[in-house]
């Protein structure tokens, strides 16, 4: 499943966008935002794969704006304009996959997430993030490689340079920054939920408020992920 986000400024545009995406269980959307600027935090963070970006959603450039997300982390974007010119506005050298003429055909955005789906793709199997059929990960603690199962992992907490994972039993010092990896975990399994927790969404137990209970602990999580934790839980609201 490959994370999206989508960034316009006009209602009526998202509004189409979205209707098109609705019966897509392939791809999950993180957020709607109506400046790039309100995105930067999420995208810099590298908690999502692709991004919709519109020309009107922001009266600087565009081009601009994208080559602001950290290089490291830096999602596959396609841009939306009801100017079709805009087209010649794209750097063929940015992580720009594709361009939508608004108001969307939804022919031509299938082939915009064919190509969305093509790039990932290659891009997890480059960086060994593949995780299908496996239930577990190699940790590297100290010197050794430890084997954890996904199911015995709780959360996993951003300290400073390192990541402490955290099971049923013991936790785990890893050197590594929570995006890293947090890219190498199941999208199916785990979630970022703070800029300092990735949590075992199966291992939640409870919510309340802007917390969740975790084994025998209570996580913080940011407000931005609340609607997506309840969705991808089934909590009605």
């Amino acid at each position: 499943m490959y994370k999206y986000i989508i960034i316009d400024n006009e209602q009526l545009s998202v509004n189409i966008l979205e209707n098109h995406l609705k019966d897509n269980s392939d791809i999950l959307k993180v957020g709607v935002f109506h400046s790039p600027f309100d995105a930067l935090d999420i995208l810099k963070n590298g908690d999502v794969d692709f991004v919709f970006i519109s020309f009107t959603s922001t009266k600087s450039n565009i081009i601009d704006i994208i080559r602001t997300v950290n290089l490291d982390t830096l999602p596959l974007f396609i841009t939306m304009s009801t100017d079709k010119m805009d087209i010649f506005k794209i750097n063929s050298s940015l992580n720009v996959v594709d361009f939508l003429e608004v108001p969307i055909d939804f022919q031509k955005l299938s082939q915009s997430l064919r190509k969305i789906d093509y790039m990932v793709s290659i891009r997890k199997e480059l960086n060994g993030e593949t995780n299908q059929g496996k239930d577990y990960i190699f940790i590297k603690v100290d010197k050794k490689k430890v084997r954890l199962k996904y199911d015995d992992i709780l959360y996993i907490e951003s300290v400073k340079d390192y990541v402490s994972v955290v099971t049923n039993k013991n936790s785990y010092l890893v050197y590594s920054t929570l995006t890293n990896f947090t890219k190498n975990l199941p999208e199916d399994r785990f979630m970022r939920t703070h800029r300092s927790y990735t949590v075992s969404l199966p291992n939640i137990v409870s919510i309340e408020g802007l917390f969740m209970g975790i084994g025998n602990v209570r996580l913080p999580f940011s407000k931005k992920y609340q609607d997506i934790i309840r969705d991808r839980l089934f909590i009605d609201v």
